[in-house]
């Protein structure tokens, strides 16, 4: 068995919520955990690794947005998932897919140096972000949907700062990329 981190400390408001974030999505995630590593201890100790990472930035998580506290709960718990396994030298390639439905990026508002967004473009660039590979999708959605910064990113995927820059510099670059092609025909 893993040895398992200390709990942030948390105050009365944060530890309501974090106890609500449990009780509501404890299941869903340590569904997802099984389901990767194929084993109810690592299961456990994946579920664990992930609320502790999540705890840091507790106020983050908006409870009322369903969906998007569950996917972010996903991405903390597969990440936390991947690393018990490639600490136990059991990780084998996996392709690892995520839905994006529930995201809304929202409408553009035009202005003096923005580019008014047509539809097409906007469910484009969904696709994009669904196709990157999960190191890259994971960070990107952190970053610009979640609004973290590069540090708490890389607590919440359990990566060094360096990492999670190169990660999300790379994630840009292919969404640039495509977007030219796109739009350059």
């Amino acid at each position: 068995m893993r040895k398992r981190k200390a709990l942030p400390s948390l105050n009365e408001s944060q530890r309501r919520k974090a106890e609500r974030l449990y009780r509501d999505y404890g299941g869903y995630v340590y569904g997802v955990a099984l389901e990767l590593v194929a084993d109810h201890s690592l299961a456990e100790d994946a579920c664990h690794e992930a609320f502790v990472r999540i705890m840091g930035n507790i106020d983050k998580i908006n409870e009322d947005n369903v969906d998007s506290s569950r996917k972010y709960l996903e991405i903390a718990v597969r990440n936390a998932a991947l690393d018990i396994l490639r600490t136990r030298g059991r990780l084998e390639s996996r392709e690892l897919s995520v839905d994006l439905s529930g995201y809304e990026i929202p409408e553009p508002r035009p202005g003096p140096s923005e580019i008014l967004l047509s539809r097409e473009l906007i469910e484009y660039l969904k696709r994009i972000v669904e196709n990157l590979t999960p190191i890259y999708r994971d960070v990107f959605l952190l970053r610009t949907f979640y609004g973290h910064t590069a540090a708490e990113t890389a607590e919440i995927l359990g990566v060094s700062p360096a990492a999670e820059e190169k990660r999300f510099y790379r994630a840009k670059n292919q969404i640039i990329k495509r977007l030219e092609e796109y739009i350059n025909g």
